[in-house]
């Protein structure tokens, strides 16, 4: 199980270390400020434009609760002030190599809490 992971964002690495409980409530929680409580609405709703948002929510508040080095080195304030442009480095690192390994990580974790081999 991979509990730590190396990610490149503009030029720059990063050690990631898998989110401990109380990360993985505060992002959980971020992604429902963020969005004014709507998150589950967002995510059943089918518009395309909403999944973009859900992505770009997703994205910072991962970054923001599990890499917040980030926001020193690019000396962001608020992420949800920056323009889609900016964000979209951001984004992209999190769909290809973050969330593939928090999905993979915590299938893992549910699988050794069974008692079952992968």
């Amino acid at each position: 199980m991979e509990r730590t992971k190396k990610v490149e964002l503009q030029g720059k690495q990063y050690n990631v270390q898998f989110p401990n409980c109380g990360q993985i409530i505060d992002i959980e929680a971020l992604k429902q400020s963020m969005t004014s409580g709507h998150y589950g609405e967002m995510v059943t709703s089918g518009i395309k434009s909403m999944y973009y948002a859900l992505d770009i929510v997703d994205a910072i508040s991962f970054v923001k609760t599990c890499m917040p080095e980030v926001a020193r080195q690019f000396n962001v304030k608020n992420y949800t002030e920056l323009n889609p442009e900016e964000v979209e480095d951001i984004v992209t690192m999190y769909k290809q190599e973050i969330k593939p390994w928090i999905d993979e990580t915590l299938n893992e974790l549910k699988n050794a809490s069974r008692g079952e081999e992968k």
